[in-house]
């Protein structure tokens, strides 16, 4: 009996554990920069298993290795992990997916409703599989703002994609086929006297001046030198005057959408300069 009692005792501080570590509190997951929603004709979604389901499968399955435990007299703690490792699994909300899957895109899941899905938007790279057996609509893009989302200058070269559709509303995603695009910042501080290390890189065609610098301090944590332009250079130039912004403390921002531009680091434009381009240059 007393064995038995430590047995427990030892399962049940592991499950509190990993239910710890896997939580969403510890994972450091960024913050949303906006929505993504999308329906389908009829409720078809590829079949899965929630993490109820997972947890009482795990249970189940933990009752036969105790027994197996028990009578073999062996091999507890191999037992013990794997039914803590499914305990924690089913509780977390962990995906089964694999990395090479998780890299096709997140799944599009009917989490609103029978036949509706909604998912977060982040900045960056966002790219998303339709795991439905059904074609799903995209209804609604909404961003926070200042942030905007459209299609990619180039691909990330970590990831061996195929060519994929532009996430765009009223767009039709077929089963198994994905949609991407890029979501950035529109709207970056751009006023000089929140800049250091300031050095003059090129005039583009469009007579924009181009800059690397690193912000102040008290404006960012990055000692990322970055490439943009100036407020107060387009605040002289009747063409670009209106895609600055005049902040609550008085100082500038610029909207760079609007001027057909995004900010980068200095590693992205001595990859090349056509990346400050917003849209990739042919």
């Amino acid at each position: 009996m007393k064995k038995r009692e430590i047995f427990f005792t030892k399962v049940g501080f592991s499950i509190a554990l990993s239910f710890i570590l896997t939580s969403n509190v510890f994972a450091g997951a960024p913050n949303p920069i906006g929505t993504m929603t999308y329906s389908i004709p009829g409720a078809t979604a590829v079949p899965t298993l929630s993490g109820t389901m997972l947890i009482a499968l795990s249970l189940l399955l933990f009752a036969v290795a105790f027994r197996v435990a028990k009578q073999k007299g062996s091999g507890k703690m191999f037992i013990t992990l794997i039914g803590v490792s499914a305990l924690s699994i089913g509780g977390s909300g962990i995906k089964l997916v694999s990395d090479a899957k998780a890299l096709m895109g997140a799944s599009l899941p009917l989490n609103t409703g029978p036949t509706t899905g909604e998912v977060d938007l982040y900045s960056g790279y966002n790219i998303f599989e339709n795991t439905n057996s059904q074609t799903v609509t995209i209804k609604s893009i909404t961003t926070d703002a200042g942030y905007s989302c459209g299609a990619l200058a180039g691909k990330p070269q970590a990831l061996a994609l195929p060519a994929v559709s532009t996430c765009s509303e009223s767009l039709e995603i077929s089963n198994g086929n994905i949609c991407d695009f890029q979501c950035d910042a529109i709207v970056e501080v751009s006023d000089i006297r929140l800049k250091q290390n300031i050095k003059y890189l090129r005039t583009l065609e469009n007579g924009l001046k181009i800059y690397s610098f690193k912000y102040l301090t008290n404006v960012s944590n990055s000692k990322e030198t970055q490439v943009g332009v100036m407020a107060q250079d387009l605040l002289n130039d009747s063409r670009y005057k209106d895609a600055v912004i005049r902040m609550k403390d008085n100082h500038f921002a610029v909207n760079y959408r609007s001027i057909g531009l995004k900010m980068i680091t200095l590693d992205q434009w001595k990859a090349s300069p056509d990346n400050v381009f917003y849209e990739q240059k042919l």
